[in-house]
């Protein structure tokens, strides 16, 4: 009895973001060992979000721009499909291209990354569309300049939903459009700078929600 009354306890005080990652874990485990997995991996574009910035030259979007990901499907019964995965996702600003622009970006730019962690339970339709919903756990969202002369901007890791279309390309393939709806909260004082707003005062959360085409492979 002394045992359950302390776990209880101690589950209310550790923290929010605590919490969401042991939900997301006991979830991911419940389901990982229940039929043979495949592994996969995944790129995509994404657009949406708030204007984000630290200077008054540039931004990003908080839902955007570029990402990658790899992780376990598995499948169950011929219905449905478990996706697993982690992946980095990232936003350089003023740039078409931020996956190249990583390598070639100016002394100034911005850049908004994070790693996601995702969970999705997808139909399992052969031929034709699928139809996900899920969990996508967003790890160290950070903006920061390339130059480190100014103050980076860290978040708290944050939870969010994910909800996706996908059309099967032959048969170990896809291409979908996915959307992601997560809010990225920060005590950072700097981020007063980041709304975008005439008014810089008060902002504690920007709205990183994206629309984005994803393409993806089994192996």
């Amino acid at each position: 009895m002394i045992n359950n009354i302390f776990s209880h306890y101690a589950l209310f005080f550790i923290s929010k973001k605590t919490r969401h990652l042991i939900i997301y874990l006991a979830l991911s485990s419940g389901f990982s060992s229940a039929h043979a997995a495949d592994v996969f991996g995944e790129t995509g574009l994404h657009l949406g979000g708030d204007d984000a910035a630290i200077s008054v030259n540039d931004s990003v979007m908080a839902g955007g721009f570029f990402s990658v990901s790899a992780g376990v499907v598995s499948q169950f019964e011929d219905i449905l499909q478990l996706r697993t995965s982690i992946g980095y996702k990232v936003d350089i600003s003023e740039s078409i291209l931020p996956f190249i622009d990583i390598f070639e970006s100016s002394s100034d730019d911005l850049v908004f990354e994070r790693y996601p962690l995702e969970l999705m339970l997808l139909t399992n339709n052969a031929k034709g569309l699928n139809f996900g919903i899920g969990l996508s756990y967003h790890l160290r969202p950070e903006i920061s300049t390339s130059n480190n002369l100014v103050n980076s901007v860290e978040f708290d890791d944050a939870l969010g939903f994910v909800a996706e279309i996908d059309f099967k390309l032959g048969e170990r393939g896809y291409l979908g459009i996915k959307y992601t709806s997560i809010d990225y909260e920060s005590d950072n004082p700097n981020l007063g700078t980041l709304s975008g707003l005439a008014n810089f005062t008060n902002v504690d959360t920007i709205n990183g929600n994206s629309f984005g085409v994803v393409i993806g492979v089994a192996f």
